[in-house]
């Protein structure tokens, strides 16, 4: 019964996450991207991966992960990263009409082990 409600939370946490994508930004002002995407502003490569993007074209939004990738929850937190990756790719790397990107963010820090303010 657990797995299946994780489940559900999973499916409707991507879901928001995609609406929230369909919703912003890709107003044409032709930002560029530091690792991955042309259309889309990379974050701060300093605690964040190259952006990904298996789509035609150029992504039109960004959607980032912001999680703790060390310490005791490391291994949920791949877990959930997937499962946006999953879903991206089975949506074709869009959200309605918008073309999404994924960068995969780690706010926590080796030191604390888990999530950091500071970060």
């Amino acid at each position: 019964m657990r797995r299946k409600t994780v489940t559900a939370v999973f499916a409707a946490s991507v879901g928001v996450l995609a609406l929230v994508a369909a919703g912003c930004g890709g107003g044409g002002g032709g930002s560029s991207s530091s690792g991955g995407g042309g259309g889309v502003t990379a974050l701060p490569a300093s605690s964040c991966q190259n952006v990904e993007y298996g789509g035609s074209g150029k992504p039109d939004v960004l959607i980032a992960t912001d999680l703790a990738m060390q310490g005791s929850s490391r291994t949920q937190t791949l877990q959930v990263v997937g499962a946006v990756r999953y879903m991206l790719q089975q949506q074709g790397w869009k959200a309605d009409t918008k073309k999404v990107a994924l960068q995969v963010c780690d706010d926590s820090t080796a030191q604390a082990g888990k999530w950091d303010w500071g970060r």
